[in-house]
């Protein structure tokens, strides 16, 4: 909840490792919130991981020279 100059008292910094951590936590959130089903949380960010690895592929071939025109 955020009440600005209530709530939160102090700042919140959070901080984690990986992006797999951060998103873990974010599905949670979401869950717990009630926004997200788990099935969603949990398939949305296996779509995620796919489409992150076709957008580095496809990113890392202009960075070498190697994507198709």
């Amino acid at each position: 909840m955020i009440e600005p100059g209530v709530v939160p008292s102090r700042p919140v910094t959070l901080t984690f490792p990986t992006f797999d951590e951060a998103a873990e936590q974010a599905g949670r959130s979401r869950r717990y919130g009630g926004i997200h089903f788990e099935a969603g949380d949990l398939d949305g960010r296996r779509l995620g991981r796919r489409v992150g690895a076709n957008a580095w592929a496809k990113a890392s071939g202009y960075v070498d020279g190697t994507a198709a025109p």
